[in-house]
């Protein structure tokens, strides 16, 4: 691999992990108002979709993450 493909991998990577930080933001912030949901809301229509929200996020933390180490392994 040339030195611009390189350079546009690493590009790529850094992407990748701006992204990964906004999504640990979104997630963070959708787990906190979870966890400060009232015990009466527990189990209702909303708690189940942003628990699922923060799942779904979790899943695309592994993705990102999934993704920068092959772009890492293709750099080589």
């Amino acid at each position: 691999m040339n030195d611009k493909r390189r350079e546009l991998l690493m590009k790529a990577a850094l992407h990748l992990d701006q992204a990964s930080a906004f999504v640990v933001r979104a997630r963070d912030d959708e787990q906190d108002a979870l966890d400060s949901m009232p015990e009466n809301l527990e189990w209702s229509d909303r708690y189940e979709k942003m628990e699922t929200a923060v799942e779904k996020l979790d899943e695309a933390l592994d993705l990102i993450g999934d993704a920068s180490e092959r772009i890492a392994e293709a750099r080589v």
